[in-house]
Formats: structure tokens, C-alpha cells, sequence
């Protein structure tokens, strides 16, 4: 092997190539290294010039060029292409970490000397994984925001139960758009197999039940979901077995409701109130009861049988 104890200069001119060929892989290809010449008509220190690039030939004569570009005048890195515009230029992928054995990690340096951040394949929730957003010395010290893999984002937790959770205040200075109709709440339910629609009034024991008698001033809402509504807002919502059974009530807005016409005709803007038949409202015809039991507004006519339409949910 050749010592030199001076400095070693190659010259080639512009469409040649250094070779490194592995003799002993006579299948195998071979790396080409140079220092492209460019266009002529290129300035000095342009992304063309004074650049080291390797390729690779294979051994079929067809070459992958400019698979790592070191651009001399500014510094940068290109993998996969020739003319990288930032310190690393990738044009493909990236991959950090190695299969299970361990974790995949980006962490970002500050200039003012603060927070460090770091985005990693964080510890998984089996069987879930998550991609976590961190700040501190290392990976996860500090947790910000959780993305888990079925698509369920937290922010200030890393096991959301839904598709958003937040854990902690939130300001919104610009307007919030809720897509649902009404504003729910849970309550506690004396039996959860209802169906949407169905009037409920408060029980004696604290709980919600079927209302089953007219003019009943323990009329509590209207259980949400039916029809083509849905609730905007569900105040007081808990986990799944998490206080018992627990139904949805609509409260305000608009809800679809089961009404009984049998007693009198429904028209537009009619004020409701419970009905003997149970879980179905019917219009207040009467002032003087319906005070305090007034389940909402009509918003549909119902000449006559019963029928699910939607009403304004507004009690007084």
C-alpha cells in the first residue's frame, strides 16, 4: 500500500471519473467519485461547480448519479440529488431508529439556548402505537402532544379517548364551528337501551326514566341522535362504564323528537309538552299546565298518528 507523506492532488478533467471497484465482487458495480466541471457558462461557486459527487455504476453500465453531493462553496449535503439547497438535502426518504430494536428520533437544537424539541416513535400504547411531541434533554421528558395510530390526537396526554383530547384551558379568538344541532348532557339513566328521540323526565332517585304522563313539569330533554341530528356539544360526558348507565339529552337546539298528534294536530311553532303516551310529546294546549312543562317548539307539522319530527328544544 502507497504512503504519501505529501499532499496528494487528482486531477481528471471534466468527464472522468475516479473508480472504486471492488475486484474480489465481480458481479458487483463500482462507486465513481469527481468534481464536476458544470456548465461553462456558470459563475464561480455555482450549484453545478466545485461539488464532490459520487455515483454508482452497476454492473450493467447504468449509473446512479449524484447519490451524495458535498457542495463546497456553501457546505451542503445532497443525498439523491445534485443540487442541495439547504446543509441536508434529501430527496426521498427519511428513516431514524431500527425496527423494534430501537426507537426512531428527531430532536431540534434552539438558537437562543431554551427548550429542546424532539418529535420520536414514542413508547408504544400497546397495541397502539404514537408519534409524540417532546421538549426537554431527551425524547418524551416533557410530553406535548400524542398521535396515536388510530388517528386520535392528545394534547397534554398521551392516551386520548377520542379523536381530540385536550388537557388544559384552551383561548379561541376566532369563531368555533360546531356541525351537531343541539346542546347535550348525560345523565344518569335508570335504563340506557332507549331509543333516540324519546322524551325523558327526572325520577324520583336522581336518575332520567320514559315520560309517561302529560303535562309532567319533570320533563328533563329529549334524547339526542335521532333523525338526521346530532348533538354539537355533550356536557358532563364520561367513559364508557364510567357512572353507570348514561344517556344523551338534548337540552337547546334542535333534536328530533317522537310526537303524539292523536289529541290535537301539530302545526309549525306549536309549543310541546309530554304526552300520556310514553316517550312522545304532544302539543300544550293547555296554559296553565303547560308552565313548566314545555319541552320545546315544533319546527314540522304532524296532522295527525305519531311521527318523529324535529323541534327546538327549549324548556320553561
Amino acid at each position: 500500500m502507497p504512503v504519501f507523506n505529501e499532499t496528494v492532488e487528482i486531477r481528471k478533467d471534466w468527464s472522468n471519473w475516479v473508480e472504486l471497484t471492488q475486484v474480489r465482487d465481480t458481479q458487483g458495480g463500482k462507486f465513481l467519485i469527481h468534481n464536476p466541471w458544470g456548465n461553462s457558462n456558470q459563475g464561480q461557486g455555482s450549484a453545478d461547480r466545485n461539488r464532490l459527487e459520487i455515483g454508482y455504476q452497476h454492473n450493467n453500465g447504468n449509473v446512479r448519479w449524484a447519490e451524495m453531493v458535498i457542495h463546497g462553496p456553501t457546505g451542503n449535503v445532497g443525498l439523491g440529488i445534485g443540487n442541495p439547497r439547504t446543509p441536508l438535502h434529501v430527496f426521498g426518504r427519511i428513516s431514524t431508529g431500527l425496527d423494534f430494536q430501537s426507537a426512531g428520533a428527531l430532536t431540534l437544537f434552539p438558537p437562543d439556548g431554551f427548550a429542546w424539541f424532539h418529535i420520536d416513535n414514542g413508547p408504544a400504547q400497546r397495541p397502539i402505537g404514537r408519534l409524540r411531541v417532546s421538549h426537554g434533554p431527551n425524547p418524551g421528558d416533557n410530553e406535548l402532544i400524542s398521535i396515536l395510530q388510530n388517528g386520535r390526537v392528545g394534547i397534554g396526554t398521551a392516551t386520548p379517548r377520542d379523536r381530540l383530547e385536550v388537557n388544559g384551558g384552551m383561548v379561541v379568538t376566532g369563531d368555533i364551528q360546531l356541525l351537531g344541532a343541539d346542546c347535550a348532557e348525560q345523565f344518569a339513566a335508570a335504563e340506557a337501551d332507549v331509543e333516540p328521540g324519546t322524551v325523558m323526565v327526572l325520577a324520583d332517585d336522581g336518575t332520567i326514566r320514559i315520560s309517561d304522563s302529560g303535562y309532567d313539569k319533570k320533563v328533563v330533554g329529549v334524547v339526542a341522535g335521532a333523525g338526521d341530528y346530532r348533538p354539537g356539544v355533550v356536557l358532563d360526558s364520561r367513559p364508557d362504564g364510567d357512572g353507570g348507565e348514561r344517556l344523551t339529552i338534548a337540552l337547546m337546539g334542535k333534536t328530533f323528537c317522537k310526537i303524539d298528534a292523536d289529541r290535537a294536530p301539530i302545526e309549525v311553532g306549536d309549543l310541546l309538552t309530554t304526552a300520556d303516551r310514553p316517550g312522545h310529546a304532544m302539543k300544550a294546549g293547555d296554559p296553565a299546565r303547560a308552565f313548566g312543562a314545555v319541552i320545546g317548539k315544533a319546527l314540522r307539522p304532524l296532522r295527525d298518528g305519531q311521527d318523529l319530527i324535529p323541534i327546538l328544544v327549549a324548556l320553561q
